[in-house]
């Protein structure tokens, strides 16, 4: 578990010149059609960098401080789990609209960190007994 947690670490804290392994532009052109406003949007920022790092870290830790607070409280571990979901997607999702609001892109790819980071602190919870 650890060996995931870092290498997704490793890879978010990368530029994507240093981690590239196919050229952008045949991607590009192959992903043309699927995009949507949203995502263009957010292209202009690198996909991989210390902000996705940032994204990935605090989104592990309020899922698992929320975690681990919920089952402090006594509650059970399917309500603890749904209720650190819920609070890190929050977290994340107010994250960005702040961003867009103060006149920045909303960043599908800081989500993706996020959702990352979640995971992989849901993955070391179901491994905590």
């Amino acid at each position: 578990m650890i060996q995931l947690v870092l290498a997704t670490a490793f890879l978010l804290s990368h530029g994507g010149d240093s981690v590239r392994t196919i050229p952008v532009a045949p991607v590009s052109r192959v992903l043309a059609p699927l995009r949507i406003a949203a995502l263009d949007q957010s292209l202009p920022q690198p996909i991989l960098g210390p902000d996705k790092l940032q994204h990935f870290a605090m989104t592990y830790a309020i899922t698992a401080f929320t975690y681990a607070a919920a089952r402090s409280a006594d509650v059970g571990p399917g309500d603890a789990v749904a209720a650190a979901a819920v609070t890190a997607a929050v977290a994340g999702i107010g994250k960005e609209l702040l961003d867009h609001r103060r006149g920045g892109p909303f960043s599908m790819s800081d989500l993706v960190a996020d959702a990352l980071g979640g995971l992989a602190a849901y993955t070391l919870m179901k491994q905590v007994r």
